[in-house]
C-alpha cells in the first residue's frame, strides 16, 4: 500500500511541479485488451493505442474503462488535451507491449486519466503497473 501511495504523491508532485493539473486515478484494474494503431491527422503523428479495463483478469468482473493514449498533434476527443501526454511512437509500442503483458500474467494495474479535447472522456495519460 505504500508503494501505491508513493507513486501517486510523485506523480502528483512531478505533474504539479510542472504546472499541469494532476491526472485523475481510477482503482486498481486489470487490461483486458489492447490495441496500437498507426498514425493519422486524427489520432497523432505516431498512432495511438487502446486498452480496456476490468474489475477482475481476463476480462471478468466488471467493464471499468476504455483509455486512449495518443501520440503528437491528435486532434480528437478521445485523446488527451496536455501534450505532456502524447506518447513518442517508440513510448507507444512499449507501452502496448507492457499492456499485452499486464493482460496475459493478470498483473493489476492503476489508470489515469486526464483532460481531452473538446471536452471528450476516455483520455489515458499514464499507466501504473503494479506487483499483484
Amino acid at each position: 500500500m505504500k508503494t501505491k501511495r508513493t507513486t501517486r504523491t510523485a506523480l502528483t508532485a512531478i505533474t504539479l511541479a510542472a504546472g499541469l493539473a494532476a491526472p485523475a486515478v481510477a482503482s486498481a484494474s486489470y487490461v483486458c485488451t489492447a490495441f496500437l494503431s498507426p498514425g493519422d491527422n486524427i489520432w497523432g503523428d505516431d498512432g495511438y493505442v487502446v486498452a480496456t479495463y476490468y474489475s477482475g483478469p481476463a476480462c471478468t468482473g466488471s467493464y471499468q474503462a476504455g483509455k486512449t493514449y495518443c501520440s503528437a498533434n491528435a486532434n480528437t476527443i478521445s485523446c488527451a488535451s496536455s501534450p505532456q501526454y502524447s506518447y513518442s511512437a517508440e513510448s507507444l509500442i512499449a507501452l502496448y507491449h507492457a499492456l499485452r503483458y499486464a493482460a496475459d500474467v493478470a498483473q493489476r494495474v492503476d489508470y489515469y486519466t486526464s483532460g481531452c479535447f473538446f471536452g471528450g472522456s476516455g483520455c489515458g495519460s499514464v499507466v501504473v503497473f503494479r506487483g499483484n
